[in-house]
């Protein structure tokens, strides 16, 4: 009897812990200092997820799977944020909800926005903060001068202090300000919290890996969010090999392959010269320094073939329009076609007329390749941007030195001839055919076909993304199309966020909303 009891005792107190857990994971109570994943709050789970999202999934060839050490930054699981996002009513107009929206057959996309066509914007069901900023940052401007000595072009940078929002977007993720110091939460599209990171040491490295994989920066390596695993995984990406172009918020389809060509590499021992100043040798030519390094030359080649021309390129670029921008040894940009012939390219002396001599015309890349380099490598519309440079062959051939006489962005045809843009512009990024002009501190737009479709009158102006611009006029801001209509209007938002692989960030009187871009 005494062992019947024992049983049965054993068994109700068993089923009571059993009750007492199901209890706890329904949410009917918690117990203190267990801290719930901020995540199961966020009323979409993984596989209810937005549709389309391009944030970098994970796929069966992750390569590694080394857990954390001091080589990778650490990404926190737990909830960090008071105002992390959670599932709030449906907001009614001027948005439906993306909820709402999907019902009605649509889905994100970072495809170009067409007014007219089947697109929407939806508002996420997700609460955000209520106020713009607790924090601020250092953001940086960049214009471009020469060296003291004339012989190069360098970035001059201007930083100030400002507002750091609240809210930003990086390739899709949903990047919040934390209650904690230096760090910061991030979300997938939907609002599902994967973890948050030391915004000191790790930041967004702006570009993709092969899998189209949005990248971080920590010490100097390449890292994407595994968010299975909830961490950062060490990525192969090669900033030599595998960049696309300018470093951006670019979506998925930015500078892939196309065309059926590709580009194979292999590593080569190459020369640095470092002039050493105001030493020449017995002919008057300068004396430098040799320092020898590995560099990677490609060799362009159909998919699977084998190589069609020399290794002979140090840059490349994918195919848009049938030509491929790549770099020579001497740092020069031209554009090959698919047997790998120059079609477009510099290394012309011709006269100056202002100087009254010859010089040196070359097309050489941009000086720097953040957003500001939007434009360059590709062909859009029938137009590419390129930087050309004027070296003094008066000085070359008299003391062997180089002398910039000129620096220009320009934009060109397929066929070499350069786009006329208006005399006292400058062209500050081509993209989705809308090429962003400034002159004398004001911003407009011209189409590729000349026409002006913002007149230059605009304080503030951001290139095109995903077919969507930003512009403003003092503290007010708008969303147009490619052809300037608003497609959020004056008078509604103080700050709205350029598109990210579908998403827009805005804040008004409601506080932060996430926007969808939805196509139908």
């Amino acid at each position: 009897m005494k062992n019947v009891t024992s049983r049965v005792s054993a068994l109700i107190l068993m089923a009571l812990l059993c009750a007492v857990l199901a209890a706890y994971r329904a949410g009917w109570f918690d117990i203190i200092f267990i801290t719930r994943p901020a995540d199961e709050k966020i009323t979409e789970s993984a596989e209810e997820s937005t549709d389309g999202d391009a944030v970098g999934s994970e796929s069966a060839s992750d390569s590694s799977d080394a857990s954390s050490s001091a080589d990778t930054p650490a990404l926190d699981s737990s909830d960090d944020s008071a105002d992390s996002p959670s599932k709030q009513d449906p907001v009614e107009k001027p948005f439906v909800s993306y909820s709402e929206a999907k019902k009605n057959g649509y889905s994100l996309s970072y495809a170009d926005w067409v007014t007219g066509k089947n697109w929407t914007l939806a508002v996420a069901d997700l609460s955000l903060p209520s106020y713009f900023s607790s924090k601020k940052e250092t953001v940086y401007s960049i214009s471009y001068g020469l060296s003291e000595d004339k012989s190069e072009v360098i970035p001059v940078y201007a930083e100030k202090k400002q507002d750091k929002p609240a809210i930003k977007l990086y390739m899709g993720y949903i990047l919040t300000e934390s209650d904690k110091k230096n760090r910061t939460n991030v979300y997938t599209s939907s609002g599902k919290l994967i973890g948050s990171y030391d915004d000191t040491t790790v930041a967004p490295a702006y570009c993709r890996d092969s899998e189209d994989r949005p990248l971080f920066l920590y010490k100097n390596n390449y890292f994407y969010i595994s968010e299975a695993k909830k961490r950062f995984v060490r990525s192969n990406y090669d900033p030599i090999r595998d960049a696309r172009g300018a470093d951006f918020d670019y979506t998925p389809d930015y500078g892939k392959d196309g065309d059926g060509m590709t580009f194979q590499s292999k590593l080569e021992t190459v020369y640095d010269y470092t002039l050493i100043k105001d030493k020449y040798d017995e002919e008057g030519f300068p004396l430098a320094i040799k320092t020898p390094r590995d560099a990677y030359v490609f060799a362009l080649s159909k998919k699977g073939g084998k190589p069609l021309t020399e290794y002979s390129f140090f840059g490349k670029y994918a195919f848009s329009d049938s030509l491929s921008a790549v770099i020579d040894r001497r740092g020069c940009l031209s554009y090959i076609n698919k047997s790998g012939k120059a079609v477009i390219s510099g290394g012309n002396i011709k006269l100056d007329k202002n100087l009254g001599r010859r010089v040196y015309e070359c097309y050489v890349p941009p000086v720097t390749n953040g957003a500001e380099s939007i434009g360059f490598y590709y062909f859009e519309h029938g137009l590419s941007r390129m930087r050309i440079l004027l070296i003094d062959t008066h000085y070359y051939e008299k003391s062997h030195t180089i002398f910039v006489v000129k620096n220009e962005d320009v934009l060109v045809h397929k066929d070499g001839s350069v786009f006329p843009v208006p005399t006292g512009y400058d062209i500050l990024a081509y993209s989705d055919g809308m090429i962003l002009l400034e002159k004398d501190g004001k911003y407009g737009y011209m189409s590729y076909t000349g026409e002006w479709i913002v007149d230059p009158t605009l304080s503030y102006a951001e290139p095109f993304y995903e077919g969507l611009a930003v512009i403003g006029n003092g503290s007010d801001y708008a969303l147009i199309d490619v052809k300037g209509k608003e497609i959020l209007p004056f008078g509604r938002y103080s700050y709205i966020s350029n598109a990210s692989s579908g998403l827009i960030g805005v804040y008004g009187s409601e506080g932060w909303q996430i926007l969808y871009k939805c196509e139908k």
